[in-house]
C-alpha cells in the first residue's frame, strides 16, 4: 500500500516537473557576480520587493544608520556569508526558474560563474573608467584594455557600465572611446541610468545624481553610432516620459526595469512595464531571485 501511495503521488508531481523542464526560458538582463563582503560585513536584508524602503539615520554612518521604520517585507532574503554561497544558491534559483542571465563582474569572477553554469550565463563586464578608492571592486578599465579582454573572449556584453555613479553622464566625451569601440565590435552595451542605492552621493558614489538616470542623454551617441546596441538598466526610472520619447525616435533600444520602483515611491515595477510596453519592442523587467 506504502508502495502504491509513493507511486500515485510521483505521478501527480510528474506533470509539474515536465512544466519546469519545458516551459519558456526567462531572459534576466540584469544579473551580477559578486562577493559576499560586496557591501560590506553585514548586508541589509533584500526583499522583492520592499515594502517600506529603508531609511538613513543621517547623524550616523550609513553602515549603522540604515534601517527601516516597518518590516520591509513578509520574507527578507538574509545575505549569503560566502563567495561560493552567492554563486551556488544565485544558480541554482536560475536553474529552477530556468533563467538565462547576463550576468556582469570582474573576469576573475565572471569565469569562475560561467564554469559554474556555462549554459545559463552570458558574461557581462563591469566597467568604471575613473579611478575611485570607493570601488576598489571593478577596475578601472581603457577602451583599449576592454577591446583586449573582448578579443580574448572574457565577455560578451559591455556592462554594467557604472558611469552614472561616477558623475559622468551618457553623453559626457569621456565615454566616446567605449561607445566607438561597442559599435565598431559590435558588442552589446548595458549601462546604468536610473535609481541608486539610498544615500549614495554620500558613501560610496559621491558622483551620483539622478538628473543623469535621462534616457535622453543617449540620444545623441545613438545619432552618432547608428549601429551602437544599448539597453538601459533600470529604464531610466522615473523619467518614463522621456524613456516613451525616446523610444519613438531611436526605436531600437530596450530598458530593464530592476529596482526600478517600488510602492514607497508611488507605483509598484509591474506598472513601470507596462507604462513602457509596446508591440514592437521588448521590455525586459528583472529582480533580484527569490527562493
Amino acid at each position: 500500500m506504502r508502495i502504491r501511495s509513493y507511486t500515485f503521488a510521483a505521478l501527480l508531481a510528474f506533470p509539474f516537473v515536465v512544466a519546469a523542464q519545458t516551459r519558456e526560458p526567462i531572459i534576466d538582463m540584469h544579473l551580477h557576480a559578486r562577493k559576499a563582503d560586496y557591501i560590506g560585513p553585514n548586508p541589509y536584508p533584500m526583499c522583492a520587493p520592499f515594502s517600506v524602503m529603508p531609511r538613513w539615520d543621517l547623524p550616523q554612518p550609513i553602515e549603522t544608520g540604515l534601517t527601516s521604520d516597518a518590516i520591509p517585507c513578509e520574507k527578507p532574503i538574509p545575505a549569503a556569508t560566502t563567495d561560493d554561497a552567492v554563486m551556488n544558491e544565485t544558480i541554482n534559483i536560475m536553474k529552477r526558474r530556468n533563467i538565462i542571465g547576463m550576468v556582469s563582474g570582474e573576469p576573475v569572477l565572471m569565469t569562475k560563474w560561467k564554469a559554474a553554469a556555462p549554459d545559463r550565463i552570458i558574461a557581462g563586464l563591469d566597467l568604471r573608467i575613473t579611478a575611485d578608492k570607493t570601488h576598489a571592486h571593478v577596475t578601472r578599465r581603457t577602451a583599449q584594455t576592454v577591446r583586449a579582454l573582448y578579443g580574448q573572449g572574457v565577455f560578451k556584453v559591455l556592462g554594467e557600465v557604472m558611469a552614472q555613479y561616477e558623475g559622468i553622464p551618457a553623453n559626457d566625451p569621456r565615454l566616446e572611446p567605449y561607445w566607438a569601440l561597442a559599435e565598431e565590435l559590435e558588442i552589446p552595451v548595458a549601462i546604468h541610468m536610473g535609481t541608486g542605492g539610498p544615500g549614495d552621493p554620500y558613501f560610496g558614489s559621491p558622483g551620483y545624481r539622478a538628473r543623469n538616470s535621462d534616457p535622453l542623454l543617449l540620444e545623441d551617441v545613438l545619432v552618432k553610432h547608428p549601429k551602437l546596441r544599448v539597453y538601459i538598466m533600470h529604464a531610466g526610472y522615473p523619467m518614463l516620459d522621456n524613456l516613451r520619447a525616446f523610444y519613438s525616435l531611436i526605436r531600437r533600444c530596450t530598458s530593464t526595469s530592476a529596482a526600478s520602483s517600488t510602492r514607497s515611491l508611488g507605483r509598484p515595477s509591474t506598472d513601470t512595464s507596462r507604462a513602457l510596453l509596446r508591440p514592437d519592442m521588448v521590455i525586459a523587467s528583472c529582480s533580484a531571485p527569490t527562493r
